[in-house]
């Protein structure tokens, strides 16, 4: 390296702000040549001075003040109790979604464990049907024919011609 460090490249070298290629060079070039090593040994100097300064205007805060900060530190990296995870339980963030699921599912809980009604079959409802038409006289499935006509080629003798009443036995099972 034929030209000297920069100033704030020697404070970025002191604080160890350089990447290390550039750190790597910055020392190469400290150990070869005398006024930058000079220049580094001034730098540093300073940078002491400045700490040395900082430290002794460092004010300490009060011991109470001390205590209460780390009391309140080692309170919030406690467990947190009963109480307090009760409470962020009950944020409405939480509590209103949870509320409205359970509204929901005892409005609709009813009806999902409610039994089906049973089915009766159609067959059942056309044998009944049949059954109570075969009893009607004069129904549709009744084998009763009060009158029937009768037609003759003549239309002056045309008549009504009534027929013998039929006899309907009962088919009793038992």
């Amino acid at each position: 390296m034929n030209q000297h460090i920069s100033q704030d490249r020697l404070i970025d070298y002191l604080h160890r702000a350089l990447a290390p290629e550039d750190d790597a060079a910055v020392y190469a070039h400290l150990q070869a040549c005398p006024e930058c090593a000079a220049a580094m040994r001034a730098e540093t100097a300073l940078t002491e001075a400045l700490q040395r300064q900082a430290a002794a205007e460092e004010r300490d805060l009060p011991a109470g003040v001390t205590a209460t900060i780390w009391a309140r530190v080692d309170e919030l990296s406690a467990a947190p109790g009963f109480a307090e995870r009760l409470r962020a339980w009950l944020r409405p963030a939480i509590l209103v979604p949870v509320a409205a699921v359970l509204v929901l599912g005892l409005f609709f809980a009813p009806q999902l464990f409610r039994r089906s009604p049973v089915s009766i079959d159609a067959a059942y409802y056309l044998d009944d049907h049949a059954a109570v038409n075969g009893t009607i006289p004069f129904g549709d499935a009744s084998e009763t024919i009060p009158a029937s006509l009768t037609n003759t080629s003549d239309p002056v003798n045309a008549s009504a011609v009534a027929v013998d009443p039929v006899t309907m036995t009962a088919d009793v099972r038992p």
